[in-house]
């Protein structure tokens, strides 16, 4: 879709002198010499140019007097009566309700860059703890089941990674959780040291998944949706 802005074009009377010449339609031995300075306007913005436009007129039939019937003296005149003119300076204004939306669109370019960045991240974090997991490590984990014939409802607890075989890691859960993976990470204080999850890590590469068993013996699948390496 095209956007077309309008332009509003208005004239700012900046000089007026009398020209000794005589009106060729009444004989009235002075005419009106008006000059303009060019204004553009928008809805966004507001611009004074240098442009300057003239206008010569009879005060007393009030007929304009088109360039093209001046003689050399008229015009000669009113060449030195232009250069007496003082122009406004040139001036570039944007209008306050354009300010705010440049204002908002470039919140919302950094809203999408920090998320975009924050993804990218995030993803990175993912695949490294993934591939090769460390201790202290933390990741995110949505606590699922299977060949169950109702899945639970999504709950996210942050696991640390507390030991690291070839083939497991163990990891201790943080108390509490959230049901939406945009739950920050829990003090240290919150660590559940007395409790263990040793899970394997066959399929955390490539599915981000860690399935064992806790202190207990109880089975437990976790699939990993963030993670993370202080």
């Amino acid at each position: 879709m095209i956007i077309v802005q309008s332009i509003t074009t208005t004239y700012v009377p900046i000089h007026q002198a009398s020209l000794s010449r005589a009106c060729p339609y009444c004989g009235q031995g002075t005419l009106q010499a008006d000059y303009f300075q060019l204004r553009m306007e928008t809805r966004g913005y507001m611009k004074m140019t240098k442009k300057v436009a003239g206008l010569v007129s009879c005060p007393s039939c009030h007929n304009e007097l088109h360039p093209l019937g001046w003689d050399d003296l008229l015009e000669e005149a009113y060449l030195a009566e232009q250069k007496q003119a003082v122009l406004q300076p040139k001036t570039f204004r944007l209008k306050w309700g354009f300010k705010l939306f440049l204002a908002l669109l470039l919140l919302l370019f950094i809203g999408i860059g920090v998320w975009i960045y924050s993804t990218i991240t995030g993803e990175q974090g993912r695949n490294l703890v993934s591939r090769d997991p460390k201790v202290g490590d933390l990741m995110l984990g949505m606590q699922i089941a299977y060949n169950t014939t109702e899945q639970p409802h999504p709950r996210f607890r942050w696991l640390k990674v507390a030991q690291v075989t070839d083939k497991d890691v163990t990891v201790m859960p943080y108390a509490g959780g959230c049901e939406t993976n945009s739950c920050s990470v829990p003090p240290e204080s919150d660590l559940q040291t007395q409790q263990h999850f040793r899970l394997s890590r066959a399929e955390l590469p490539e599915r981000f998944s860690l399935n064992g068993t806790d202190e207990n013996g109880a089975e437990l699948h976790f699939f990993v949706a963030e993670a993370r390496r202080p």
